[in-house]
């Protein structure tokens, strides 16, 4: 289990895609770079590292109540046990579908909203176990317990979602015109190192 947008703040990715692009830039021969269409690569560049901040498939949700067997020790506060026993209680297993960028996950939006959330981050889905730590099948008001808890996190997990989002739409035009900048800025040096080299030549 992982806390949810809670691990590395969305100002480091950003930064590192722009790191990234500069990488690429200058790993392209110096013919290429002076030859480029500035407005075209820029927008080359930016689908190539297109961000895709998830979204849940919240038709998709499956929640099986399952068994499990817990230590005493594992059971809430003031609950009484016997040292050694093992008891049974039902969990539900929440499992949220989702489509993009799983590092998304784990980035914290420049406005973070809502309760921490935990989750385990599968292939494509969330997995959020919930329980009461006793029977779940046949009793309701242990069942909306359950599913109000549940409605709150994915409420929770969205907020976050649509904040990344938000910082996504406003980083885009500010990487636009630093991918720009810093291909005017190689475009000149490469071709006042040309021409300072044909300077130098006192033979053309």
């Amino acid at each position: 289990m992982v806390t949810l947008f809670n691990q590395i703040k969305i100002e480091v990715f950003f930064d590192e895609v722009g790191r990234a692009i500069a990488r690429e830039i200058d790993s392209l021969p110096d013919t290429t770079v002076v030859s480029l269409d500035i407005d075209k690569s820029t927008k080359d560049f930016i689908s190539q590292h297109k961000i895709n901040v998830p979204s849940l498939v919240k038709d998709s949700i499956t929640n099986p109540i399952l068994e499990r067997q817990v230590a005493g020790h594992q059971l809430p506060a003031g609950t009484p046990f016997h040292p050694g026993s093992m008891y049974t209680i039902e969990i539900v297993n929440y499992t949220i579908p989702f489509n993009g960028d799983s590092r998304f996950f784990e980035y914290i939006p420049r406005n973070f909203g809502g309760a921490l959330v935990e989750a385990n981050i599968e292939a494509r889905q969330l997995t959020i176990p919930l329980t009461r730590f006793c029977k779940i099948a046949g009793n309701n008001e242990i069942i909306e317990l359950i599913k109000n808890e549940f409605i709150r996190k994915v409420e929770t997990i969205e907020l976050n979602l649509n904040n990344l989002s938000n910082d996504v739409q406003q980083f885009t035009p500010i990487l636009e015109s630093n991918i720009k900048a810093f291909l005017n800025k190689k475009i000149n040096q490469i071709k006042m190192r040309n021409e300072s080299s044909d300077k130098l030549n006192p033979f053309k």
